[in-house]
């Protein structure tokens, strides 16, 4: 069984008072996909968040 690396980071709470907390897993095509534990982000939100990463990899490697 092979353990997929990933990272998590607790969100601010929002205006009702809840923090969240995302998942960022990284595949074998160098993407990462963000997921919500609890579901109070916006799949929107979590999508920019999975672009901008992404982007971000790949002007580091040069892909």
């Amino acid at each position: 069984m092979e353990i997929k690396p990933y990272v998590s980071v607790e969100t601010p709470e929002n205006s009702f008072g809840y923090s969240d907390i995302i998942l960022m897993h990284k595949t074998m095509p160098d993407k990462v996909y963000c997921y919500s534990i609890h579901r109070y982000l916006p799949r929107w939100i979590l999508k920019k968040i999975e672009k901008k990463i992404n982007d971000i990899m790949e002007a580091y490697y040069g892909k």
